[in-house]
């Protein structure tokens, strides 16, 4: 089991044009995870959202700008890849969950 915290939620859409409304975790999903279910401590029978993947950002540390005796620029960023996890909240695909496995009467 991991253990995260959503940050934010925001619209999100993956790079097949799948639109959906992300939850971004405060870890990355490791590999195989996609469909996992995230659910809230003492509350596991239910379920918030399913992990879908994940978003590289990047931080500059530093960055250095040099320029040759031509004029020419050149840039060096030294940087750390920072990587969120991302879920689909199945609090906005209701009608679709609905309609792939019907509600109990």
């Amino acid at each position: 089991m991991f253990t995260g915290h959503f940050q934010r939620f925001m619209p999100y859409v993956t790079p097949h044009g799948h639109r959906f409304l992300a939850g971004e975790m405060s870890i990355p999903s490791p590999v195989g995870l996609s469909g996992g279910p995230l659910f809230r401590p003492r509350a596991h029978q239910m379920v918030l959202g399913v992990a879908a993947g994940n978003v590289d950002t990047y931080s500059v540390l530093d960055s250095i700008l040099d320029v040759d005796d031509a004029g020419k620029e050149y840039r060096e960023r030294n940087v750390r890849v920072i990587r969120y996890g991302v879920a689909v909240m199945l609090s906005e695909v209701t009608d679709w969950l609905d309609e792939q496995v019907p509600p109990l009467i």
